[in-house]
């Protein structure tokens, strides 16, 4: 877009796409099928479901990355594949905006949770979590994503893994979000 976020949503509102995961089964997507491979073998659909949210008013769109780190990737024989996938899902992302619209759009590389627990609870320690979120980072930057969003984590420890990995991607602005549960007391987090 040629200036930061940043600088513009100081300036006013931008508005973020819809859901992917959900449009995805309505194109097609089988379950128990990796989502994130899609941007190998059905670009055009990824290509085309940003397009609608462009021409839908979104100024800016989540790539179709939110399961592609390395530990979700390998429950689907994919771990090899994280930078192709990565990167391929800002380039189509980016191609789904026609070039001399001039309306101001964005890119957000998308990473969402591993899908495992820290240790005790589970097999991984908070660096390799943070290496494996720093892995996708990079390859989303790589491939000309303008902010990196990690979005629906549940333990605040996950978060900070994804954080850390992600300042490893050249200066890029990070975005962050979490879910809550909901009880009696409030709302929490792990």
């Amino acid at each position: 877009m040629g200036s930061s976020i940043l600088e513009w949503i100081s300036k006013q509102t931008l508005l973020f796409d819809g859901a992917m995961g959900s449009v995805l089964i309505e194109k097609g997507l089988k379950s128990g099928e990796c989502p994130e491979e899609w941007n190998l073998k059905r670009p055009e659909v990824i290509r085309g479901i940003h397009r609608e949210y462009f021409q839908a008013g979104a100024n800016i769109v989540l790539t179709n990355t939110f399961g592609a780190n390395r530990i979700k990737l390998k429950s689907y024989g994919l771990a090899e594949k994280v930078e192709e996938i990565n990167r391929r899902g800002v380039e189509l992302a980016l191609a789904a905006h026609p070039p001399q619209s001039g309306e101001l759009f964005f890119v957000a590389g998308d990473i969402g949770p591993t899908g495992q627990f820290l240790q005790p609870l589970g097999d991984y320690t908070y660096g390799e979590f943070r290496e494996v979120f720093a892995q996708q980072a990079l390859a989303l930057a790589a491939g000309g994503a303008d902010v990196i969003c990690i979005e629906t984590m549940y333990d605040k420890e996950e978060v900070r893994a994804a954080l850390e990995g992600a300042r490893e991607a050249g200066g890029l602005p990070v975005f962050a979000t979490m879910t809550f549960q909901r009880s009696r007391r409030g709302f929490f987090t792990m």
